[in-house]
């Protein structure tokens, strides 16, 4: 269980302030709204982005632990968690919360086919994590119990 945690701390705060510092440089170097910003690139990570890091990781890990209880209180009645389940799970939890988010948002205003390309940007995250998360901290369980 130790390991679990530690995985889920290390995955969530590694991999998403590397994705939103990444997505921020991007638009720092060749995003229209931020070409008037005087300063250089760490300023504006500094001023702009470290409480929204903070924030997001810390949800993040809310999910994944979400995302493990359910995992562990089925494997614990006895059914057997394949990475497509957990995948597919994980993907479920990202799915809620986005309907959420929509409807305070207004995100479900413009054409539903324009929507649908959320589908794709939250399975992304769900098979990383899943994946990783069965590699590191799954299969050396399953491998020490037989």
């Amino acid at each position: 269980m130790i390991r679990r945690i530690i995985i889920n701390l290390i995955l969530t705060y590694l991999f998403i302030p590397l994705t939103i510092i990444g997505r921020t440089y991007y638009q720092f170097e060749y995003g229209e709204g931020i070409k008037y910003y005087r300063g250089d690139f760490e300023s504006y990570l500094l001023n702009r982005s470290v409480g929204p890091i903070l924030i997001i990781s810390t949800l993040y890990l809310l999910f994944l632990f979400i995302h493990n209880a359910i995992v562990l209180h089925y494997s614990e009645k006895g059914g057997n968690f394949g990475l497509l389940k957990k995948i597919g799970i994980l993907w479920l939890i990202h799915l809620m919360f986005l309907l959420l988010i929509g409807s305070f948002n207004n995100i479900w205003v413009n054409p539903l086919w324009s929507n649908w390309v959320y589908l794709p940007i939250t399975l992304l995250p769900s098979i990383i994590f899943a994946t990783a998360i069965h590699i590191l901290v799954d299969l050396p369980d399953i491998r020490k119990l037989k």
